[in-house]
């Protein structure tokens, strides 16, 4: 869903077809049917995942934002916002469900790891020709609120040196996704036996790896390094058998490699943006501690509710090809739905990576590789949400809260076959 280039649709009227969206109108109206028939065991499971801290966290943040959102009115920017930054949550929580009731609860993370690999090869080859493979598909559009998003999306990216984006609008949300990504590739190259295999996934590791630096990111290369050493750590400590060891002895080896491989390049990399693009990253922090000055300002004046969905960008945004821009989806947050809403983002994001960290501590066996990569997908992305701030990926982060729930609630039994449900 996430990945099909937004800028690719078909607009009819008010309504903005786009295939994923057509494939999740399926997905939930097969899986409400399937509620529908078992309604106790939707009751049962949405009790299990609000019994967990990080469930009660979520349930609370969204209640918040629901309410600060519609305490000014219901106009068509509450409704969209309503629907995509709520109810899109929710629905992704009972997609959740659907899958664990099987046995397929992986699935989705195995297709998380495919997709991130496959993006990153798209990315490698994007960098090395110098131009986005999907704009040519872009179409124009009369609509004013579609001009000016394909103008973002096509306007240049460079900074000292061509910034990959593949099929996002940004290349910080490329690089955002595939911080994603990563840790569900190394679960994959770490568990799997077959040798052939196994060179595929540490490929589509790699090509994932290179696609986080060609975005031109410094906030995802620095999240990279920190991967790296929690999995070269985290390698030594992954079970006992044979096959299990043989793993944890590449592990390291090709972290280590790709650590070398990133050092080797670093020093080009800060010597291009010393030379070529010192004022626009000064620039660049000064627009960030203005949108922060007046962000302050604005929750001063109405510190509870907020100001209502879209107004961040009026009140605290830099201007740019579409209007404005607010480099920071907390000042978001706090500008549209007040001081409670942000302290309960905070406390939300902070939950989660505490818990998963605690669990990833203490638990061994094939449960720890999934806790691992899960808590440190979640800590790289909330690390970029500090300098992105674009809703329609809250709903994929939302979705590994879901797992992450499941995975930290109830006493640690490692011999547990249904640990992960």
């Amino acid at each position: 869903m996430l990945v099909w280039p937004p800028y690719i649709g078909v607009r009819l009227g008010i309504i903005y077809l786009q295939p994923f969206k057509l494939l999740l109108i399926v997905f939930l109206f097969l899986s409400t049917l399937n509620y529908i028939t078992r309604p106790n065991d939707l009751i049962a499971r949405i009790r299990a995942v609000f019994s967990t801290k990080v469930g009660k966290s979520a349930l609370l943040y969204l209640l918040f934002s629901f309410i600060a959102t519609v305490v000014y009115g219901i106009d068509s920017v509450a409704i969209k916002f309503i629907a995509n930054s709520v109810l899109l949550l929710l629905f992704c929580l009972l997609g959740g469900f659907f899958f664990a009731q099987t046995q397929s609860a992986k699935w989705p993370l195995t297709g998380l790891a495919v997709v991130g690999g496959v993006l990153g090869v798209i990315g490698v080859v994007e960098y090395f020709t110098g131009s986005n493979l999907f704009m040519q598909f872009a179409g124009s559009s009369k609509n004013e609120s579609d001009a000016a998003f394909l103008a973002v999306a096509v306007s240049d990216k460079v900074r000292g040196a061509y910034r990959s984006q593949a099929t996002f609008l940004h290349p910080l949300v490329f690089a955002q996704f595939l911080l994603i990504s990563v840790p569900y590739i190394y679960v994959q190259c770490t568990k799997t036996i077959e040798m052939r295999l196994r060179i595929i996934w540490y490929f589509l590791l790699i090509a994932a790896i290179s696609g986080i630096v060609f975005t031109g990111s410094r906030a995802a290369f620095g999240v990279l390094l920190l991967f790296i050493l929690l999995f070269m750590v985290g390698a030594t400590r992954s079970g006992s058998s044979s096959s299990s060891y043989a793993i944890r002895l590449l592990g390291p080896i090709i972290a280590g490699v790709v650590l070398i491989l990133l050092v080797a390049i670093l020093p080009g990399i800060v010597k291009a943006k010393l030379e070529g693009s010192s004022d626009l990253e000064t620039s660049s922090t000064v627009a960030r501690l203005i949108m922060l000055e007046r962000t302050v300002d604005a929750m001063h004046e109405r510190p509870l509710w907020g100001w209502g969905p879209g107004t961040a960008i009026i009140k605290a945004g830099i201007g740019n090809e579409a209007g404005g821009t607010i480099d920071c989806f907390h000042m978001t947050t706090g500008i549209e739905r007040g001081l409670p809403a942000l302290l309960l983002l905070i406390l939300l994001q902070l939950t989660v990576v505490w818990c998963g960290f605690k669990r990833w501590l203490i638990t061994f066996g094939p449960d720890r590789l999934l806790v691992g990569a899960n808590t440190a997908s979640l800590l790289g992305f909330f690390l970029v949400t500090v300098i992105l701030s674009i809703d329609y990926l809250m709903p994929l982060a939302f979705f590994l809260i879901g797992i992450q729930a499941s995975l930290v609630q109830g006493p640690v039994k490692t011999n547990n076959k249904h640990s992960l449900t």
